[in-house]
């Protein structure tokens, strides 16, 4: 066994027990409508991919109806998560332009992600604000503090999803 399989063996090993330790422990949130994963491979390969959005169709969001749950069958993996798609129209407009559909801060709650907490966004609790950038929140209450001091709020979020995006770039790892 090489080096870079053995490694995917134990991610795909070990991920799967601590993540259950974590949630017991509470130290983890946890959402059904918001964590799914599909674990995709073979035997030999398995390797779990999150599904971004709890599987709503990413731009439906801009369509100006209520957002769209996507198929299992019509995706696109992007940046290490499937985004699942109403239509194949859909999937080709977010692969054009995946910066204009995708959720700011990778899906974390906007509010929360500006308060240096990362929780998960709900789909289903959601803005687009003017500028056309899609933010998902916790809960209603996110959404309502978030919409009360949009400028503040999305700043401090930004600068902190900048230090992050460095930080991840910097300690990148590659074999």
């Amino acid at each position: 066994m090489s080096f870079v399989d053995y490694i995917k063996f134990m991610e795909a090993k070990y991920i799967k027990l601590i993540v259950p330790t974590l949630l017991i422990a509470g130290w983890v949130q946890y959402s059904p409508a918001v964590v799914a994963q599909d674990t995709i491979g073979t035997a030999n390969e398995a390797q779990t991919i999150a599904v971004a959005m709890g599987g709503f169709d990413p731009t439906s969001y801009f369509s100006g109806d209520l957002p769209v749950a996507g198929q299992q069958n019509i995706y696109h993996i992007h940046q290490g998560q499937y985004y699942y798609f109403a239509s194949i129209e859909n999937r080709d407009a977010f692969v054009a332009n995946p910066v204009k559909y995708s959720p700011q801060y990778a899906g974390h709650c906007a509010h929360s992600f500006s308060q240096t907490i990362e929780r998960l966004g709900d789909p289903s609790v959601f803005n687009v604000d003017k500028d056309g950038k899609l933010f998902l929140f916790a809960d209603k209450g996110a959404k309502e503090a978030w919409l009360k001091n949009v400028t503040e709020y999305k700043e401090l979020a930004d600068k902190r999803w900048q230090i992050r995006q460095e930080n991840i770039t910097k300690y990148k790892v590659t074999f």
